[in-house]
């Protein structure tokens, strides 16, 4: 062989050499990555679909606790499953337990309602905090309010129960609130009632512990009156006043059920008697009246509440026991508690979660 072509030969050959080892260098950068490829397409996938499952499986579990939750709340107002009731029936929660036809009804019930029951607007006059229909009366002296007043005029017995001019007795004060229950005006009658005895008991407790009990049981019975009249205000403004004047506490805890009793008896039986001799019949009220009242007791245990009040409600030593089971701690009320916990708090802390866990599983490659 030429020499020539021996380095023809040798040159080919090195040639193919640095070509192969190109070529290999190339794939020995490649291999890496094809692995990771292999491993996220050949091993991953098992584990990503073990993942989809548990949260599947997570998503389907906190779809059961917020139905049970559900459950559990129909249960407490003594339902085993959803249900429609008619207007006049024993329905609890407006939004479920209604036909749409019924809901607008009773919306139209709580208009005509309050319409007749409606208070001016408030506002602050100096120290005072008035109704704006009061405002022409300011200027009268006091025996010419007391003349509009024995002629039935609401605002002028108003302004005497809450003591709107300074020189009004307490006498006068109590005559108004008695007239203004007569009249109908619970909103009014009631709380001022209530809290006038209240106060009362408080002044004269340790100088007159008798007298100041038996103004504790007609504070109560008051209060017991407004209750069955749909009206909440009483309950409040007894936790304010027992907040505030614990020297009352004792007195309240030893009052018997039945001496409350006996007293809203004498109560109601006094009310009907003036408004059957005066010719006074005032429309029954509303079903929608005891959604609210319920609403309004309901609103008291919310997590939001003042503490001190709920647990004065809880405190089972303190009101009569028939408040709780007829007022204030119904079956009703237990489900508008509850059914108001799960869907402010519970169920949306649910739905937060769920819709996180169906993102994360969107996102999957």
């Amino acid at each position: 062989m030429s020499k020539k072509l021996q380095l023809g030969v040798a040159i080919f050959c090195l040639f193919l050499y640095f070509l192969y080892d190109l070529n290999s260098e190339e794939s020995t950068h490649m291999a890496p990555e094809r692995t990771e490829r292999q491993i996220i397409e050949e091993k991953q996938p098992e584990t990503l679909l073990e993942h989809e499952e548990t949260r599947n499986q997570r998503i389907d579990l906190l779809k059961i606790k917020a139905d049970t939750i559900r459950t559990s709340a129909l249960e407490l107002g003594g339902l085993s499953e959803p249900k429609i009731f008619n207007y006049e029936g024993d329905w609890c929660v407006f939004n479920q337990d209604l036909s749409i036809e019924d809901q607008i009804y009773a919306q139209s019930q709580r208009e005509d309602w309050y319409k007749k029951q409606s208070h001016a607007e408030r506002i602050s006059i100096g120290h005072r905090n008035i109704g704006e229909d009061m405002l022409n009366y300011l200027d009268m002296d006091l025996a010419t309010l007391e003349q509009y007043a024995q002629q039935d005029d609401v605002v002028a017995l108003r302004m005497l129960a809450e003591q709107v001019q300074a020189q009004t007795e307490l006498p006068a004060v109590y005559k108004a609130a008695e007239r203004l229950a007569v009249l109908g005006d619970w909103e009014t009658a009631i709380p001022t009632l209530v809290i006038r005895k209240l106060m009362e008991a408080d002044y004269i407790a340790d100088s007159e512990p008798q007298k100041a009990k038996r103004l504790v049981i007609q504070a109560l019975a008051y209060a017991e009156v407004g209750f069955q009249h749909a009206q909440s205000g009483s309950i409040y403004a007894i936790l304010n006043i027992l907040k505030s004047r614990h020297v009352l506490l004792p007195f309240v805890r030893d009052v018997e059920a039945q001496e409350v009793s006996e007293h809203v008896e004498k109560i109601s039986h006094k009310i009907a008697k003036e408004r059957r001799a005066q010719g006074i019949d005032l429309a029954a009220i509303p079903r929608i009246a005891l959604y609210d009242f319920q609403t309004s007791i309901a609103m008291m245990y919310d997590r939001g509440e003042d503490i001190e009040s709920v647990a004065l409600m809880e405190d089972n030593t303190l009101f009569p026991e028939h408040w709780k089971s007829q007022y204030l701690n119904t079956p009703c009320i237990k489900r508008r508690i509850a059914t108001r916990e799960a869907n402010f708090h519970l169920i949306p802390a649910i739905q937060r979660e769920i819709s996180s866990l169906q993102k994360q599983t969107s996102s999957m490659p």
